[in-house]
Parts: structure tokens; C-alpha cells; sequence
């Protein structure tokens, strides 16, 4: 699915990222903001804190790596948020 849409996945994210200040990073505020304009929040079954969550999961380094900030997301951990948030809405099957 990624693959068959990755054109359109990067011009989402280089759009998020041309309107922020941590480009060329998504910040964990710039993801948030995000989240709420995609109507993708569902108080009962998939609150923001599981947005939240998401995000932190996502933006973990096992490693140091100089040009990844510890809290924004570069393409390739947007990509993996994106995973992330169709598992917590549709599950794993």
C-alpha cells in the first residue's frame, strides 16, 4: 500500500513540513495539529493520547543520529507513523 502510494505519502509530508519551523522535521506540536485537521480522533475507541503515544513509539532512536531531533519525525519515521496509526484504527488483519 505504501509503495503504490509513496508519491502522494511524500508530497503530504513535505507539505506538513513547508509550513513549520523545525523543517525539514514534522514537531510533535506540527503532528498534533495534524492529527485534529484529518478528523481521524475518536474520543472512545482512539483518543489523542494514543496519537501521542504513536508519535513517541515512532520517534525512538536506538541509536544517536545527529540529523534526527528527539522530538519531530523525519520521512522515513512519518511513514512509520503512518503504520502505526491505520493499525490502531482498522487493527492488524
Amino acid at each position: 500500500m505504501i509503495r503504490s502510494n509513496i508519491k502522494k505519502l511524500n508530497e503530504i509530508f513535505i507539505s506538513l513540513i513547508s509550513a513549520t519551523q523545525s523543517y525539514p522535521f514534522l514537531s510533535w506540536l506540527d503532528y498534533s495539529s495534524w492529527v485534529k485537521r484529518i478528523n481521524i480522533i475518536d474520543e472512545e475507541k482512539l483518543p489523542m493520547a494514543t496519537f501521542d503515544r504513536i508519535f513517541i513509539a515512532s520517534n525512538i532512536e536506538e541509536e544517536d543520529l545527529q540529523d534526527n531531533p528527539d522530538r519531530a519525525l523525519c520521512r522515513y519515521e512519518f511513514l512509520e507513523i503512518l503504520v502505526r496509526m491505520a493499525i490502531a484504527k482498522y487493527g492488524t488483519t
